[in-house]
């Protein structure tokens, strides 16, 4: 019935958070960098499932900050997600700065909108349909480490 819909949809947004699958040794490579370069995850979502998912992921205690377009009331790729991450963390130059995400759409060209490089994360190899121009496209996150050299 449809007066359950609304309890139903706040238990499913704690249970997204509860599974956790790193892809590539995420975590190690996260880790590794965390003193070396500064680290934000910028993602779309509920504060309650990112949250939890964070905090069970224990990436929460890497990250150097946390930007949720649940909190930020706009979602990627819209200019003004990146213009709120922008005003927390500092000027940087924006080709200093580099967004690594699996969705063509909302990560990468939001990156586009806000004028930083932009890093595909494409493991199964799909084609680039969207015709969404981006500056590096890896299929192993560890490919990451390859292109962090070129800075």
């Amino acid at each position: 019935p449809i007066e359950n819909a609304e309890s139903f949809n706040a238990e499913y947004q704690v249970r997204l958070g509860d599974i956790v699958v790193f892809c590539d040794n995420g975590f190690e490579l996260v880790k590794k960098y965390k003193n070396q370069l500064k680290q934000y995850a910028v993602t779309n979502g509920t504060k309650v499932a990112q949250d939890r998912k964070l905090k069970n992921s224990k990436l929460d205690t890497l990250f150097d900050g946390i930007f949720i377009s649940d909190v930020l009331g706009v979602e990627k790729p819209n200019q003004a997600f990146f213009d709120f991450v922008f005003e927390k963390i500092g000027s940087y130059e924006k080709e200093e700065v580099l967004i690594v995400g699996d969705s063509l759409t909302s990560d990468m060209q939001g990156g586009k909108n806000a004028g930083i490089l932009t890093c595909w994360y494409n493991p199964k190899g799909f084609v680039n349909n969207k015709k969404i121009d981006v500056n590096f496209e890896i299929r192993n996150l560890s490919q990451i480490e390859q292109i962090l050299q070129k800075f």
